[in-house]
């Protein structure tokens, strides 16, 4: 398929969605301006009047990078430019080695600093909320 703007624009992160299985979201795009992935299959997440339920796409994995991408930010060099960004993102390669059309750079990875179980919001109990299941068309 031929490029997609926004994410091809040569200055944007351009993020792909994966599932739980890694494997890449079949209508997310391909090409060679992809630079990383990210969770992007039956996320949780509010949507209209109130309501909660799971969506899929690649706009449910950018936010992903964008939470790594603020949590290293300030030790970024002060050219903050996309190459330097890209050199600090943790990730895990998936597909053939290196970087790929499918999922870019690979599959990005929260650094250590953001994890959970050494934050205390992670003890608070929430109680649980009925689940709604939408449609990703």
């Amino acid at each position: 398929a031929p490029q997609t703007y926004p994410p091809a624009y040569a200055e944007l992160v351009a993020v792909t969605a994966v599932g739980k299985d890694l494997r890449s979201y079949r209508r997310a795009n391909q090409g060679d301006y992809i630079d990383i992935a990210a969770p992007g299959i039956d996320i949780w997440t509010a949507l209209p009047d109130g309501r909660q339920g799971f969506q899929t796409g690649t706009s449910f994995a950018t936010p992903y990078v964008t939470a790594v991408v603020a949590s290293i930010y300030r030790s970024l060099p002060r050219a903050r430019t996309k190459t330097a960004v890209l050199q600090r993102l943790p990730f895990q390669d998936l597909g053939v080695p290196g970087p790929d059309r499918v999922y870019g750079r690979g599959l990005i990875n929260a650094p250590s600093s953001c994890d959970p179980s050494k934050t205390p919001v992670a003890t608070r109990r929430v109680p649980a909320l009925p689940a709604t299941k939408v449609s990703a068309n």
